[in-house]
């Protein structure tokens, strides 16, 4: 589409797109329209494509088109009934990644890097798997296995008394940083500020990979030459995070080949500094 396309079309776009369709994209030049039906991982509902069929060929002889086109976007690689032409959100990712590379325009190309990192995030991107070898199911099996024992000792935790009425609702959630080479396994039992959180970090993930258990919370503000609450010793501040501005303290242990064995050692250890930030926190 032109300018002038653009502006011939402005305001009929503005009425075909009221309560009807998601996207138009109308060429006055061509007499051509297409218009757009998205889905996530809804389906389409039983005559809602008929319907729309009807309404966009009501509209090309209204307004005296040579062609309409009716374009489905969802996730799934099976063109919907009724359709001219489908398209998967996967390759809208893909475009929106060329785009970006290819644009000058500063805003333009975050505008498409946002919505790629948006479409990736929600699972909308293409799925990319390396061909397994036995070696690699191996690790992959092992690696579940020792999850579940960490997943174990960070779901034992809620049982007591003092950890419940921050964790009994709560579920492990598990959180990779690849561009950092590291992952978190454990539990938000606050998400909001003062936060309190208890799991797992996994980094060197590149190189060196260890283990350390961590119990963490924040504090309100930059509180990096804060040392005690009361009588309370505080551990080494950690990160302070401007834009929330709040302050991370944790209390951390490395885990050897020997303590890393045995769960009720690490599962004591989460208990006894989990009281101690608690105790920061609710004085």
């Amino acid at each position: 589409m032109d300018e002038q396309d653009i502006e011939a079309s402005d305001a009929a776009l503005t009425v075909l797109t009221r309560g009807r369709f998601d996207m138009a994209v109308r060429s006055e030049s061509d007499k051509v329209l297409m218009v757009f039906e998205n889905k996530v991982w809804s389906d389409f509902g039983k005559s809602q494509l008929a319907k729309y069929r009807r309404q966009l060929a009501k509209q090309g002889v209204s307004d005296g088109l040579r062609r309409c086109y009716l374009v489905s976007i969802t996730p799934y690689g099976e063109k919907p009934n009724g359709v001219d032409k489908h398209i998967r959100w996967s390759q809208v990712h893909i475009a929106l990644e060329r785009a970006a590379r290819a644009c000058s325009d500063r805003f333009l190309k975050k505008v498409c890097e946002h919505f790629a990192t948006f479409l990736k995030k929600k699972g909308l991107a293409p799925m990319k798997l390396e061909k397994p070898t036995p070696e690699m199911l191996r690790r992959f099996n092992d690696g579940l296995k020792y999850r579940e024992d960490l997943e174990r000792v960070l779901t034992s935790l809620k049982n007591y008394k003092r950890l419940q009425s921050y964790l009994k609702r709560k579920q492990v959630v598990v959180e990779p940083y690849p561009e950092s080479y590291e992952t978190y396994l454990g539990i938000y039992g606050r998400r909001q500020t003062p936060q309190f959180y208890i799991g797992f970090k996994v980094s060197g993930l590149r190189e060196s990979p260890r283990i350390t258990a961590m119990v963490s919370f924040s504090l309100n503000g930059d509180k990096h030459n804060l040392r005690k609450v009361g009588d309370l010793k505080l551990p080494k501040p950690g990160v302070y995070l401007k834009k929330e501005r709040e302050t991370w303290f944790e209390f951390k242990r490395e885990l050897s080949e020997k303590s890393s064995c045995d769960g009720e050692i690490i599962r004591d250890w989460f208990v006894k500094e989990s009281e101690k930030a608690l105790n920061i926190l609710e004085s």
